[in-house]
């Protein structure tokens, strides 16, 4: 069998790992299983109770956000605002091509519209990580990392400066890490994936791995897509395999915004 002919990813289960926080012991999360950011902004989550108490709430599916009851739009990346957050007829920055460079208003919102759309308010997990690296990524294990993005929202475009996750850091119960089973056709991306759109780097994976396939190919972008997966999987395995000392490259994934995990289905372990 050829790389460029086998379809192995149907198969393929990978063991995911998110490092998370619990305010409610574990009610929610008992409730509704992993649910993505949107989800967890828009339902009554432990998340979207937190951000009332700073008169905050975001409505993803709607492009809302609301802060002391003055609602603003959201953009979706690349979008155009709907209308002008300073009350202008015209855009001030309609002639500019990155309007996000000029406008304090979208430089502000930006991290979280990309967050929300163009990341698709997926879970992200580890696919290859130490404890110590999964515990020491970003706020994690004391808040939730939306908070940093929130509130960085609200200083630079209220000059407030809110702190969300130090409250949320005094309250919460446990860090705990969650362990998971996901499907590789269930991830949206994982680390270091290449595909034939991606140039030399194409090419390069092409022309190492070519004596492998079946058929030969004029250029990287006529690769099918099992070629790609392919080599991605024999590349990390490798890696690992090849690892000395236990030192090896983290990986990290997401999960697809319609894949439903339910509590059941996830080992918790508190650290």
């Amino acid at each position: 069998m050829k790389l460029d002919e086998v379809e192995v990813s149907d198969d393929v289960e990978f063991v995911g790992k998110i490092v998370s926080t619990t305010t409610d012991n574990f009610s929610y999360i008992k409730k509704s299983g992993l649910v993505p950011i949107d989800v967890l902004l828009e339902s009554e989550s432990p998340i979207s109770n937190h951000l009332n108490k700073y008169q905050l709430k975001i409505m993803p599916s709607e492009h809302k956000l609301f802060y002391k009851g003055k609602q603003f739009h959201i953009p979706a990346y690349g979008e155009e605002c709907e209308w002008c957050a300073y009350g202008e007829d015209r855009c001030r920055f309609e002639d500019k091509r990155y309007k996000d460079m000029y406008c304090p208003y979208l430089k502000a919102i930006l991290p979280l519209a990309l967050k929300l759309y163009r990341d698709r308010s997926e879970i992200e997990l580890f696919l290859l990580a130490s404890t110590e690296e999964m515990l020491g990524y970003s706020t994690v294990k004391y808040y939730p990392e939306i908070f940093v993005t929130i509130d960085d929202l609200v200083k630079n475009l209220f000059k407030k400066k809110l702190n969300i996750g130090s409250e949320w850091a005094e309250q919460k119960q446990h860090s705990y890490i969650v362990t998971v089973d996901v499907k590789y056709n269930d991830m949206s991306y994982r680390n270091n994936y290449i595909s034939g759109t991606d140039g030399g780097d194409a090419t390069d994976i092409y022309l190492a791995y070519e004596q492998f396939c079946f058929k030969t190919y004029d250029y990287a972008e006529e690769m099918p897509k099992c070629f790609w997966d392919n080599v991605w999987l024999i590349r990390t395995c490798l890696n690992r395999l090849c690892s000395s000392d236990g030192i090896y490259n983290e990986i990290c994934a997401g999960i697809k915004h319609n894949v439903k995990i339910p509590y059941d289905k996830l080992k918790i372990d508190l650290v």
